[in-house]
């Protein structure tokens, strides 16, 4: 049998015996194949000599807080796999025998959120009891979906080890004033308004944000981003609004993770899923948010 790779696989998993996650990359192949592992600039090359690709050359975006992009091609009769990582962290690369033969190159994402340890999230979804938000073509209501999503974040942090709260678990309203003062209260880091939006028109979809106060802007437009490339939407960009009083100083955001008006993103928001990678989605913005704002602590 011809040695070829015939699929590449990425996704999450969690690391054995301890808390953590992993960011892996499989190469499938027909029969176990020899590799060589290099690491170039804001990549890690995997080069296979013996097997190329059956299937055309591809870039695969991933983007999920360690690995941004999968790029593969086949080279003079081999395949050479570009993982372009956005942090530099342990991998760990290992041959896997069987059917089909794999090799699994998995980086521990542990490192890439050490930035979050020390810091707290304040985890809000909007709505709630008799504010029932907005209303999907099918009937589904934003008070449940954003609850949804506050809890897969919440699950999340917690599987990294990173300090949050949620200003409300459950079908209840909780006044704004509320959620402001416990998240002020806690010494939250960060504020999360979770909500999906609505608009007259049902064409329009995709993900934004507003920051709810001036230190929130670029906490935004990274959530934004991560969203947009992370569940494959529109990025509909961000906005300023004016929700909060003055004396909550830490970045305020409010995010609009979907569009619940449109069919398609009311559609999408029924997936486990989908909705676990927003969660990661909304996570990685922050993260990146708090290692800029290192770096640019360190160069100054």
């Amino acid at each position: 049998m011809d040695a070829v790779i015939t699929n590449i696989r990425t996704g999450l998993s969690r690391v054995p015996d301890r808390p953590g996650l992993r960011s892996r990359v499989v190469l499938e192949s027909t029969v176990p194949v020899e590799h060589e592992v290099v690491p170039v600039p804001g990549a890690l090359r995997v080069w296979i000599p013996s097997a190329p690709l059956n299937m055309p050359d591809c870039s695969i975006p991933v983007y999920d807080g360690v690995v941004t992009e999968v790029r593969a091609a086949s080279v003079n009769g081999g395949a050479m796999v570009d993982i372009r990582i956005q942090h530099d962290v342990p991998v760990s690369v290992r041959r896997l025998d069987g059917m089909p033969s794999r090799v699994e190159i998995a980086f521990d994402c542990g490192p890439a959120y050490s930035v979050l340890r020390d810091r707290l999230i304040a985890i809000d979804p909007g709505h709630g009891g008799r504010d029932r938000g907005g209303r999907g073509p099918v009937n589904l209501l934003e008070k449940d979906v954003v609850l949804d999503l506050a809890i897969r974040l919440r699950d999340l942090c917690a599987a990294l080890g990173v300090n949050c709260f949620v200003t409300r678990d459950r079908d209840v309203f909780v006044p704004m004033e509320h959620r402001v003062r416990e998240s002020s209260s806690r010494g939250a880091d960060v504020f999360l308004s979770l909500h999906a939006g609505v608009e007259r028109d049902p064409a329009v979809r995709g993900a934004r944000a507003a920051y709810l106060n001036a230190a929130g802007r670029e906490t935004a437009g990274l959530i934004v981003l991560e969203l947009a490339r992370r569940l494959l939407i529109p990025d509909r960009g961000i906005r300023r609004e004016r929700l909060l009083p003055p004396n909550l100083r830490v970045p305020a955001v409010k995010v609009e993770f979907v569009t619940i008006s449109n069919p398609v993103d009311e559609g999408l928001v029924r997936s486990c899923t989908f909705m676990e990678r927003a969660a990661l989605a909304v996570l990685n913005g922050v993260k990146d948010f708090f290692w800029g704002m290192d770096l640019r602590r360190v160069s100054t």
